[in-house]
Formats: C-alpha cells, structure tokens, sequence
C-alpha cells in the first residue's frame, strides 16, 4: 500500500510540472492548493473559509494538531509508550513554540525510530521471550508484557497502535516542514507568535479587523462570534462534566478548577495585564494533561500489580485514584478515558 501511494503521488507531481510546463504556469508554494487566493478574506465567506483552510490549517494549527494527536496515541495505546508519548506533550505545552521548534527534531527522530523497533520487538523467531517469565503470576506477567509493549506469543499485539503511531509520525512530519518554512518566512501571511509577544495590552490603535461581535458580515463571523461569547462557557461546563463523571481525586481537581473559573467568569478576559488570564488556562490545561500521564501510568498497577494493593491493605489507594485496568485486551472493560477530548478542546481555545 506505500509503493502504491507513493507511485500515485509521483504520477500526480510529474504530470501537474508536465502540464504547467505546457501553459507556462507558475509553480505554487509548497502546501497551497488555492494559489490565487487572498488569505486577508479568508472570513469573507465560508468557501474563502475552506479555501483558507486547506492552504495554511498546519502553518497555523500544526502545532496544536500534533500535540492533540499525542494526546490520541496516549489513549489509544494506555501502555509504556503512551506514557513516554505524554511526557513529551507535558514538555511541549509547558515551553514556548520557539523552543518547541528547537526540540522538535528530536522528538520527530523519536517517533521514526520507535515505529520501526516495534516491530523488530514482535519478531517471532524466538522459541521464548525472556521477559515470559519476569513474574511468577502468568496473567500478571502477560499483562506487564502487554502494557511494556513486548512481544508475547499469548496476547497478540493491538494493529492500531501502530496506526496511531504512524499518523503521529506524518503529523509531526508536517509539522517540522511547518516549522521550516515559519522560520524563513515562505508563506506571506505572518508568523504565529502572539499578537502581545511586547506586552503591550493596546489592542485598538491598529486592529485591521473589523467589529464582528457587532456586526456580522458572513456566516464565518457567526461562527467566530459562537466561538468567542459562547466557547469560554462550554469549555467549562465540559470540565465540570469531567468532574462529576468520576469520583477519584482527579475527579475533584476537575470540580475545584471549573468552579475556580467559573466563578470568575467574563472578568477573566477584562484584566489589564493577559498573562494572568492566559495562565489560569495554562493551569488547567497543565492539569489535564497530569492526570492524562497519571491515569497511564497507573495502569501498569492497575493491569499487572493490583494484587499489591489488596496485600497491603492499600485499597483506598485504589479508590482514591480509581485505578481500574482499561486495555480491552486483558479484561474488556470499556474505556473510561475521557481527558483527551478535554485536552482537545482546552487547547484549541487557547
């Protein structure tokens, strides 16, 4: 399927230069699809909308995409790499994008070199596995086996991580060309640094846009309005949800933060000095992001060592952090995952 992809995108590179060459046309930017394309009207209309889209959605969002595919992998896999996975997006939403564009190479060198040692690790020309025996619980040890990511002649490996991993990769891909052409300035639309990157809290001596709370001249504005009068209410009521739907401590860290907001409420926005508002969402979302990377990591008590708990009389640790094990593929317990959508949409509010 990848000789086919790549000999199709081959065919369509050739025969788009051959036709070009033809007329004459100039060659666009790489990533633009819509070259004669305005990108100062893109909220003119919802086709300028989509047009605008398909030209700089990475060039604008690739980071946030990425670290929300992260968050995806994580979820999907709950294992040893999902939680490896976590760290890195712990260390990406706590630093700037130019030091995330610093150590973004390393992370992209990461996810190239771990999808193929996967499957080196699930080579079958071993008769045993020396971590077959590494405990001396069978099923504790096949559900150690299986949250390490090892290979295991018992449980067969989950197909779909390894797709998660490979979207992962393309995206982060992507996003290191995105990186690329932000730092010398191919595309003429501005970079992506924030418009206070002075600290000056002046916004109406030359604001380009026009009053679209007031007056909305398209549907995009519709929905820009939607988005900023009714996106910081919702967000909330989705954190609240999260914390009524559990009942562990990272349950409650959920209620004490959406009510901390909440009772705030537009007044956040209204301060004279934005890093206060901008690191109050910065908290919660650091806080989803913990308990993302707890709840993994967790799972090797909860799949492989819960027997530990009930020893040592620890079971109030086990309620406490609700440690329950999620992987289908030991007990078929349904997933009860729920932060990345919070994650989700946390981040692209900020």
């Amino acid at each position: 399927m990848a000789l086919i992809a790549l000999s199709i995108q081959a065919i369509v590179i050739y025969r788009q230069r051959h036709k070009r060459s033809r007329v004459n046309a100039t060659i666009p930017k790489r990533g633009i699809v819509f070259e004669d394309f305005d990108y100062k009207d893109w909220d003119a209309s919802l086709v300028n909308a989509c047009k605008f889209a398909f030209n700089y959605t990475f060039y604008r969002f690739g980071l946030e995409i990425s670290m929300i595919m992260m968050a995806v992998v994580a979820w999907v896999r709950m294992d040893l790499i999902g939680t490896l996975t976590l760290i890195w997006l712990i260390v990406f939403v706590c630093i700037s994008r130019n030091a995330s564009r610093r150590i973004w190479p390393l992370f992209l060198i990461y996810l190239a070199v771990l999808l193929p040692l996967q499957y080196q690790f699930c080579s079958k020309q071993v008769a045993e596995y020396p971590w077959s025996h590494w405990l001396s619980n069978s099923i504790q040890n096949e559900n150690f086996v299986l949250w390490l990511d090892l290979a295991s002649y018992r449980i067969h490996p989950n197909p779909y991580n390894t797709i998660a991993d490979f979207f992962l990769l393309l995206i982060v891909s992507c996003q290191q060309y995105a990186f690329y052409a932000e730092y010398h300035n191919f595309y003429s639309i501005g970079d992506n640094e924030s418009v206070y990157k002075t600290k000056d809290y002046n916004i109406a001596a030359n604001n380009p846009h026009y009053d679209f709370i007031t007056h909305q001249r398209s549907f995009v504005d519709v929905l820009k309005l939607a988005i900023f009068n009714y996106g910081h209410w919702a967000t909330l009521v989705m954190v609240l949800i999260a914390g009524l739907g559990g009942v562990s401590l990272f349950a409650l860290g959920y209620i004490v933060l959406a009510f901390w907001l909440l009772w705030q409420g537009n007044a956040l926005y209204i301060r004279k000095r934005y890093e206060v508002t901008l690191r109050r969402w910065k908290i919660l979302l650091i806080y989803i992001v913990l308990t993302m990377f707890c709840k993994v990591i967790l799972q090797v008590v909860g799949c492989a060592f819960i027997h530990l708990l009930k020893e040592y009389h620890l079971c109030y640790i086990r309620q406490l952090f609700s440690i329950v094990c999620v992987n289908k593929a030991l007990d078929g317990t349904e997933n009860y995952y729920f932060d990345g959508r919070w994650f989700l949409i946390i981040y692209f509010l900020l």
